[in-house]
């Protein structure tokens, strides 16, 4: 962490740049701006935000940095940043940002091209400069403005990886390059919108330096012309700051006859015995330590003329890997607790969700063993607490739910395990497939169909196996639920595994068995069109008649006849409960566990319901272990130890241990799901690990507690 400089600049992130959206990271070379901006844009990302890093000078440091392979023409996806959120990155190639401009004002399409080959785009941004400049700056006010779907900004933040110090002023003055270019048209309608945005609040300029006195003078240059410009300068960045081991005006200043006695018997203390070539060689070292303390000291001086705040990172002595760029985002993101303040998503509020009786459906995904079923049904209970009518539905086939309420079994038909200490109510079901699938039959058929249909012994074996069978009876019985008054709020626990949301897909996919060429053949019987049933297909049938027996070949055929006239029902009704998951009213909440396996699937639910459109309350971390004491893992560890040496058995030295082995595991838990493809840009919630089994409405309760604490 830096310290707070005495002079008048301010060490910390300013709250003016709370408004910030786009940043340029500029410096000196080799002073590692390009990590600088990897780094900030992991810290922007932090709390669940999206972030895109854009490259402008073709090296492809970024794809380095994450290693990860050439960036192409396009956002793609390279980290996700601590606590929550995603980073993508973006390289932007100046002849396909030119072809990208000419098609969109002028529609030269092939000849565009065309002069992509002959070598025209290189020429015309070697003969003007600036054209560059207004296509890079064009393309990264484009990001800025995107809009998605919902009318909302693609971008949280954008932190451009900019040109060096030298260079970066001319780079963002886009007013002189569109005077020199041209006096109006698209180019110079298009640069207004540039300049605009450059010139706002929404822009922050950070200038990266070390402290040395040449990047130091470029930096302190750089901020001058900047200011000249009227740009917004958002920050100085000091990176690989050296730690201190102690004041500098204790260090020795060569030689100094006193220091050394003493340094002898201190080390004599700690058991340490050197040879006089290797005591001299331990203070030379100090010694040059001490003395690149003091120019760095002096070049600080120098910053706290400027009235621009300021950052400080620390060194990263192994090197820059993927792991030091988060260390140095988690500095960012720490410094004065200002990004972290900023950046950090509000809680998901479940106690509201609960609460709202607008909300007639809550959806819990998640995978498998993460406490997803228990999570549901702790929902519905306090649901039920705040007064609700409630019916909690389970697909996943086992009985963990019935577990968790205190019942023995779960049926089709829901059941009340509550008494009357609750002012709700609260049922609880378990799919039964077979019995919503004899339910539908006779919903959409004639009585005399319908028993057809239900003694067909193709139906009795085979039909609640058919690929999205189960997930289309679950729609059904879903659209059931919410079809009756007696139920103001219907919880939903999905089945384990990627296959958790296939029943989204129910209409489509049980439709496109139905519409299949299998299902046709076996329809052509009935419709008298057996006789074109010939060649390839006329021996595949009898292929199948073979394997199967002719028997259970008519079966099916009749099954499929019967089931065909119906189908329309079954299709219709489960396209209209799909569409009003779809409204307001629908609440889906992904369940997960700070664990590898189980992040990735959470990542995949969270893109599929925002690929399907669903509406995603946020995400649910559960089993999680935050500390409870403010001790640190290194003072609780020493101090177990030292304790231990008097008593091996010491109490005190064992909770010292308990809260270490804690500290590092919630350390764990954040690490972990600051590098993992979580979904991160949503509402969440972490819910601690209890100490006891959910084996009843008491321990639910507990969970409760702490969903809508």
């Amino acid at each position: 962490m830096a310290s707070t400089a005495s002079g008048p600049t301010s060490v910390g992130w300013p709250s003016r740049l709370t408004k910030a959206r786009l940043h340029f990271v500029s410096g000196k070379g080799g002073t590692g701006k390009s990590t600088v901006a990897a780094a900030l844009a992991l810290a922007l990302a932090a709390g669940g935000r999206k972030v895109l890093l854009v490259e402008v000078e073709g090296r492809q440091g970024i794809a380095q940095l994450f290693d990860v392979p050439p960036l192409p023409y396009q956002e793609v996806k390279v980290a996700t940043a601590e606590q929550g959120g995603q980073v993508n990155a973006l390289a932007i190639d100046t002849e396909a940002a030119f072809l990208e401009y000419i098609d969109m004002f002028y529609n030269l399409g092939l000849a565009g091209r065309a002069m992509r080959r002959i070598g025209a785009i290189e020429f015309a941004t070697t003969i003007a400069p600036g054209l560059r400049d207004v296509l890079l700056t064009g393309k990264i006010k484009e990001s800025v403005v995107r809009l998605d779907r919902n009318k909302k900004p693609v971008y949280d933040a954008i932190v451009v990886d900019s040109p060096p110090t030298g260079r970066i002023a001319r780079f963002l003055d886009v007013t002189k390059a569109v005077a020199d270019l041209a006096k109006g048209g698209p180019v110079h309608s298009q640069s207004e919108g540039v300049v605009k945005l450059l010139h706002s609040e929404q822009t922050a300029i950070h200038l990266v330096t070390l402290l040395e006195a040449l990047p130091i003078q470029e930096t302190v240059e750089a901020i001058d012309e900047l200011q000249q410009l009227d740009l917004p300068i958002g920050s100085v960045i000091v990176n690989r700051n050296i730690p201190r081991s102690c004041r500098p005006t204790r260090w020795p200043r060569p030689p100094r006859a006193t220091w050394t006695p003493t340094r002898c018997a201190e080390l004599a203390k700690a058991a340490i015995t050197l040879s006089d070539d290797d005591f001299a060689g331990l203070l030379t070292e100090t010694i040059q330590h001490a003395t690149r303390i003091r120019a760095r000291a002096e070049s600080a001086e120098q910053l706290d003329a400027i009235k621009v705040p300021r950052l400080e990172l620390p060194a990263i002595n192994d090197g820059i890997d993927l792991g030091s760029l988060y260390e140095l985002a988690e500095a960012l993101a720490q410094h004065r607790g200002s990004i972290a303040m900023s950046t950090t998503p509000p809680a998901l509020d479940m106690e509201s969700i609960l609460r709202d009786t607008s909300n007639r459906v809550v959806v819990c995904c998640g995978a498998g063993g993460v406490g997803k079923t228990t999570t549901a049904a702790a929902m519905a209970l306090r649901a039920a607490e705040y007064g609700r009518s409630v019916v909690v539905l389970t697909i996943d086939p086992a009985k963990r739910l019935a577990q968790a309420l205190g019942i023995k079994d779960l049926g089709n038909t829901p059941q009340v395990p509550l008494g009357a200490e609750v002012s709700g109510e609260l049922h609880a079901m378990m799919l039964d497939m077979r019995r919503t699938f004899d339910e539908m039959v006779v919903e959409y058929s004639g009585s005399e169909r319908a028993q057809s249909i239900l003694d067909n012994q193709f139906y009795q074996t085979v039909a609640t196996s058919l690929a999205g069978t189960q997930e289309y009876m679950a729609m059904e019985k879903l659209g059931q639920l919410l079809a009756e008054d007696r139920w103001d709020l219907v919880v939903v626990d999905t089945p384990p595994s990627r296959n958790a949301l296939d029943f989204l897909d129910a209409p489509k996919r049980l439709g496109s068995f139905m519409d299949g060429r299998l299902w046709r053949l076996l329809l052509a019987p009935g419709r008298g069109i057996g006789r074109l049933v010939t060649g390839a297909v006329g021996l595949a049938m009898k292929g199948m008649s073979t394997i199967l027996g002719s028997q259970m070949l008519s079966d099916a055929s009749a099954f499929v006849q019967s089931l065909d006239s119906t189908f329309g029902g079954f299709r219709e009704k489960a396209d209209r409960t799909y569409e009003l998951l779809k409204r307001r009213g629908t609440q889906f909440v992904v369940v997960s566990a700070a664990e590898p396996d189980a992040l990735r699937e959470a990542s995949f639910f969270v893109d599929r319901l925002s690929q399907e459109g669903m509406p995603l309350a946020g995400l649910i971390l559960n089993r999680t272990h935050p500390t409870l004491c403010s001790l640190t893992v290194e003072r609780a560890t020493d101090g177990a130890e030292a304790l231990e040496a008097d008593d091996p058995d010491s109490l005190t030295a064992a909770m010292l241990r308990v809260h270490a082995d804690r500290a590092l595991t919630a350390k764990r838990e954040v690490r972990l799901l600051g590098g993992s493809p979580a979904p991160t840009r949503r509402w969440r919630w972490w819910v601690p690990s209890l100490p006891f089994d959910v084996s009843d409405l008491e321990a639910l309760r507990a969970i409760a507690d702490q969903i809508t604490h």
